[in-house]
């Protein structure tokens, strides 16, 4: 084999090499910065009862939170349940909702609305479901570290009589809507848009077909007018709103007494007159 010949073939096999070992720094170079499982991450169905504790916040200041009238305690049977417990905060915690809003509409699809959330939603007076980080409880001093916090669910429905119409918005003398818990009468101020449905059903004379649905229009709401209000925020906490949904209730459906409680009307509508 001539000379030159021998050394090209040789100059090939250093380069496939030389190429190789490329390849291999670059494998070992991308699976070390690759995204690795954060074990600080964690969700809901990878918490179970032995890490939680649900109580109401006393206090939250920085990074510590004060957990008071404790109600569920799913700890290990080592550590005592006292009447308060001072918990950390880690610092990638996990804040969120249970469930996001769902808001019922008729002429379109329901609309699910996700839920943002972080420490500036935990309030004073909010009962929390709080789970723990396991390898702390397991020390000879267990520590109290949060890396998951549960937030009670949204309100977002309202009831109440419309008490003056300007344009696109309403003022509504009403109540939260809320199944265990009892609210005094106030007045949110709700917006109407191009996207606002306003919508109901007729009362079943036949219980054999599904009750009809019907479409109403601006012009069809008035003054004194019950309605049922759906929109995405907390309205234990806001008093103005966008409404995502309007369902009237006629005057002729309403008892005649002033004092009556918006909770008790029939949520049901017929044609306005």
């Amino acid at each position: 084999m001539p000379l030159k010949k021998k050394y090209y073939i040789i100059l090939i096999i250093i380069l496939i090499g030389i190429l190789f070992a490329l390849i291999s720094i670059l494998f070992v170079i991308l699976k070390k910065d690759a995204p690795t499982q954060n074990t600080q991450v964690f969700t809901l169905t990878q918490q179970n009862e032995e890490n939680r504790i649900t109580g109401k916040v006393e206090k939250i200041q920085g990074n510590t939170l004060l957990l008071k009238e404790i109600v569920n305690f799913q700890i290990p049977p080592s550590i005592e349940k006292k009447e308060t417990f001072t918990i950390t905060l880690i610092k990638d915690i996990q804040v969120t909702y249970p469930s996001p809003l769902s808001i019922p509409l008729i002429y379109r699809p329901n609309l699910t609305i996700p839920l943002k959330a972080s420490i500036n939603n935990i309030k004073r007076g909010q009962q929390v479901d709080i789970f723990l980080d396991k390898d702390s409880l397991k020390k000879t001093v267990p520590e109290f570290k949060a890396v998951l916090i549960l937030l009670p669910p949204i309100t977002n429905v309202i009831r109440g009589k419309i008490t003056n119409i300007e344009g696109n918005i309403l003022k509504v003398d009403g109540v939260v809507l809320h199944p265990t818990n009892s609210y005094e009468n106030q007045e949110y101020r709700v917006t109407l848009n191009k996207n606002t449905e306003i919508s109901g059903y007729l009362p079943l004379t036949n219980y054999e077909k599904p009750p009809q649905k019907v479409k109403y229009k601006v012009t069809d709401l008035k003054k004194n007018m019950f309605v049922t209000v759906y929109t995405n925020v907390d309205v234990e906490k806001s008093s103005e709103m966008i409404a995502y949904r309007i369902e009237p209730i006629p005057i002729s459906n309403i008892p005649s007494s002033k004092e009556i409680d918006p909770k008790s009307v029939i949520n049901i509508t017929s044609p306005l007159k």
